[in-house]
C-alpha cells in the first residue's frame, strides 16, 4: 500500500539468546542474494531471504493488527523507553529538541536486525550533517542492547522497548505465533516471559521536532530494511519546508 500527497512523504507497506541467530544462504533457485531491491524501490535485502517481496507466511498470529502509523501522523505521546543503562529516556522530549531519524527493530537476536544496524552506522555523518539524531528501538532488554552495541560497533544510541509498549503505539507490534516463540526461546530469549510473546515489524520513521512523522518505511518481511540511499534521500527532504495549500 502506498500513502502520500505533495506535502509529505512517503509510507510503504508491504504484507509480508545464548548466541545470536544466523541466517542460511538460500540456493540460487529458491531465494534472492543480499542487497536485492524490494519491488518497491525503497527497501532492500539486508540478508540472504527466499524473496524480497511478501513473506507468504510470518511470524505473527495476526497480520492485520500490524498498521504503522502514516506520514503527516503526529508522534503518540508518552513514549518512554530504557537506555544500555536502564534509565528511562523521553522519546517524545527527544524528539523535540532535535529532528530525529527513529528506526525500529526486532532485536540483536536477528541476524538481519544486526545487518541493517551496521549499515546505519556508515549513515550517522550524514545523518548528523543534516542536523539529526539517530535512534533505534528493540524490544531487547537493557543487557542485550549493550552486547548488541560491542558486536556491532555502533556509535548510536540503541533503546529498550522490552514490553513493546511504545511499538506499538506506532502500529508495530503484534504476537508472534508459538513457531517464531519457541525457535527464539531455545536461543536464548524468552519472549513469552518477557512480554507475553509480542515482537514488533522493523520500521524506520522520520520525525521533525514539532512531533510531525515526515516518512515511514514498514516492511512486513523483516529481511528487508529501508535502503541507505532512500533513507538519506528521504532525511533530506523532510528538512524541506512542505509546501502550503
Amino acid at each position: 500500500m502506498f500513502y502520500g500527497s505533495t506535502a509529505l512523504l512517503a509510507l510503504i507497506l508491504i504484507g509480508a539468546g545464548s548466541g545470536p541467530l544466523h541466517a542460511q544462504a538460500p540456493s540460487p533457485a529458491s531465494g534472492v542474494a543480499v542487497g536485492t531491491v524490494a519491488p518497491d524501490g525503497i527497501g532492500i535485502t539486508v540478508g540472504p531471504s527466499p524473496t524480497a517481496g511478501a513473506l507468504p507466511k510470518g511470524p505473527w498470529v495476526d497480520e492485520a493488527v500490524i498498521q504503522p502509523l502514516q506520514p503527516g501522523n503526529k508522534m503518540p505521546a508518552g513514549c518512554v523507553v530504557q537506555t544500555a543503562a536502564g534509565r528511562s529516556f523521553d522519546l517524545n522530549a527527544a524528539v523535540a529538541r532535535q529532528p530525529t531519524v527513529l528506526i525500529f527493530y526486532r532485536g540483536g537476536w536477528c541476524p538481519f536486525c544486526n545487518a541493517h544496524l551496521r549499515q546505519l552506522q556508515d549513515s550517522v555523518d550524514s545523518l548528523q550533517d543534516m542536523g539529526y539524531q539517530l535512534l533505534a528501538i528493540s524490544s531487547d532488554t537493557p543487557e542485550a542492547l549493550r552486547q548488541t552495541m560491542t558486536q556491532d560497533k555502533l556509535s548510536y544510541q540503541l533503546l529498550s522497548d522490552s514490553q513493546v509498549q511504545v511499538a506499538a503505539k506506532f502500529g508495530l507490534r503484534y504476537k508472534a505465533n508459538d513457531a517464531s516463540l519457541n525457535m527464539l526461546k531455545s536461543h536464548g530469549t524468552d519472549l513469552a516471559a518477557q512480554n507475553g510473546g509480542y515482537l514488533l515489524t522493523p520500521g524506520a520513521f522520520i520525525v521533525d521536532r514539532s512531533g510531525v512523522i515526515r516518512f515511514v518505511y514498514a516492511n512486513n518481511n523483516f529481511t528487508v530494511r529501508v535502503s541507505q540511499a532512500a533513507l538519506l534521500k528521504a532525511a533530506r527532504q523532510a528538512l524541506e519546508p512542505a509546501p502550503k495549500g
